[in-house]
Parts: structure tokens; C-alpha cells; sequence
């Protein structure tokens, strides 16, 4: 899911092309597919709550990744939250779901708009909530709209890896290893070989790393370590297919 204030236009599209570029280059070897939902394009029309509460029920509640991105504007209250990305944001963190969250760095602002005593004032408000997301984990920032789309490829990928080293499994995988192994112990073990050469790939990867070498292989050493222990009783049941 894509949150963003209303000043955020080129972005919104760079967020739907490069998650279907990602579908496109990646989709069938992870076996998933990232549906992209931003509000203009997914909510729809209903009374009787407030409007925020209508897109956390319709969007916010069923995604499982948030991009979170802000450049002058906060945002308008929505009576919970500073504005709907921010409740948006404490939603997903609430909840322990990803949550990738950009401001831009892009000082294209008209003479107009930085003598405008609303926009300043809404400026403050949005530099005092990045300075509250510090205390929430890492952040990151991009200079342009080529510099996010950039980033948003990598992190995409690097989010992807991360929830399936963490036992997400697709839904097709599910249904594949219901019907070609039903004992539990034989398909935790297919996930955990995928996971081992995941990592095994990665490991090659960063065999030209130099001074990162080090920190990088703690780093999957710990996710192998990790996945070990998530499979270790099923793995004890079929000791035979080991």
C-alpha cells in the first residue's frame, strides 16, 4: 500500500510502475505477486465513519507493506492521527507489518509557496513529525523522482526476501504443498532448502564485498540460523528425506 499527502503526484506513479516491474522480473521465482494500492485507486465510496476509518477498513487493514512518502505536507488531522499517512504509519507499526517511510529532499518550491505562512506552518508540522519517526526505527529520503524509484526497487526486493526468510509462504505454495505433501514436516522442509539457497545466492553475492564482507555474512549467517530453528521440529520428523 502507497501513503502519501496530496502533494505527492510523480511518485504515486513511479510506485505502481515498479511494483509491476518487480511482478514482471521477480514474481514467478519468489512465487508472489504485489498487488499496488493507493487510495485514489482502491477506495470506494461508504457512509458511516469517518473517512480515514473507511480507508483502514478498505486498504490499510488487508495490505501487508506500507510505503509511507512525504514531501512539504503532513497532511490534514483525521482526529486519531497529525494526518491519514501518519495513522496509516502507527497502523502498520502498531500491528509489527513493514513499513518503508521516504520524505523528499526535492527543494523545488515556487517563491509563493515559501512566503505562504500556511505552507511554512505546515512545513513545521512535518519536519517535527520527522523528527518523532527517529525514534520509531530508520528512515530514509531521496533528492528526486530517478533517486525513488531507484531506491523503491531495491528496498522492494530487499522486503520481499525479508518476509519470506520470516516463513511467509504464497498462497500458491500453500496449495502446492498441500497436494503434494500433506505431512507438515516434508513441506517445511522444501521451504527451509528455498530459504538455504536464497541465502546461498546472497552469500555469492556479497563474496566481493570487501569491507562489508564481514557484517554482511553475520547478517545471513543469523537469518540461516533463524530458519533453522523455525523448521527445527519438523525437520526432526523426517530425518529419512534429510
Amino acid at each position: 500500500m502507497l501513503g502519501c499527502p496530496g502533494d505527492i503526484e510523480d511518485e504515486v506513479d513511479i510506485f505502481f510502475r515498479e511494483v509491476q516491474r518487480w511482478n514482471e522480473q521477480h514474481g514467478e521465482e519468489y512465487g508472489v505477486m504485489l498487488l499496488p494500492k493507493h487510495w485514489s485507486t482502491h477506495a470506494h465510496p461508504q457512509l458511516g465513519e469517518r473517512a480515514q476509518g473507511i480507508i483502514n477498513t478498505q486498504l490499510s487493514d488487508k495490505a501487508d507493506i506500507l510505503i509511507a512518502i512525504f514531501w512539504s505536507r503532513l497532511g490534514t488531522e483525521t482526529g486519531i492521527a497529525p494526518s491519514g499517512t501518519a495513522e496509516e504509519i502507527m497502523r502498520f507499526y502498531e500491528s509489527g507489518r513493514p513499513v518503508k517511510l521516504y520524505f523528499s529532499e526535492n527543494a523545488n518550491l515556487s517563491p509563493s509557496k515559501i512566503a505562504d505562512r500556511k505552507f511554512v506552518k505546515e512545513f513545521e508540522r512535518l519536519s517535527k513529525f520527522r523528527k518523532q519517526s527517529e525514534e520509531l526505527g530508520l528512515y530514509d529520503s531521496f533528492k528526486d523522482s530517478s533517486d525513488f524509484s531507484k531506491k523503491l526497487e531495491r528496498h522492494l526486493m530487499l522486503e520481499v526476501r525479508s518476509l519470506r526468510d520470516r516463513g511467509f509462504v504464497s498462497r500458491r505454495e500453500q496449495i502446492a504443498s498441500t497436494s503434494e505433501a500433506p505431512d507438515t514436516a516434508h513441506a517445511s522442509l522444501r521451504i527451509l532448502k528455498r530459504t538455504v539457497e536464497r541465502l546461498r545466492r546472497d552469500w555469492k553475492a556479497e563474496a566481493n564485498s570487501h569491507a562489508s564482507r564481514y557484517d554482511q555474512g553475520r547478517q545471513i549467517m543469523a537469518r540461516l540460523s533463524s530458519a533453522l530453528s523455525t523448521h527445527l521440529a519438523e525437520l526432526r520428523g523426517c530425518q529419512d528425506a534429510i
